[in-house]
């Protein structure tokens, strides 16, 4: 796996995630994630977790 040019975003206080990412809720309270620039890249969940309860 290459380097992420933005590995080190957190430490500069910026999101790690590119802009190109998104999520929108859908009217079942299911989360879609997805990349803005490819069509066939995202994921469906009905559940979620703080980020902060995976550390």
């Amino acid at each position: 796996m290459e380097a992420n040019a933005q590995d080190d975003a957190d430490d500069r206080g910026e999101s790690p995630v590119p802009n190109r990412y998104a999520a929108i809720e859908t009217g079942e309270g299911d989360v879609v994630v997805f990349d803005a620039e490819a069509d066939d890249a995202w994921i469906q969940t009905s559940r979620s977790i703080a980020l902060s309860n995976l550390r």
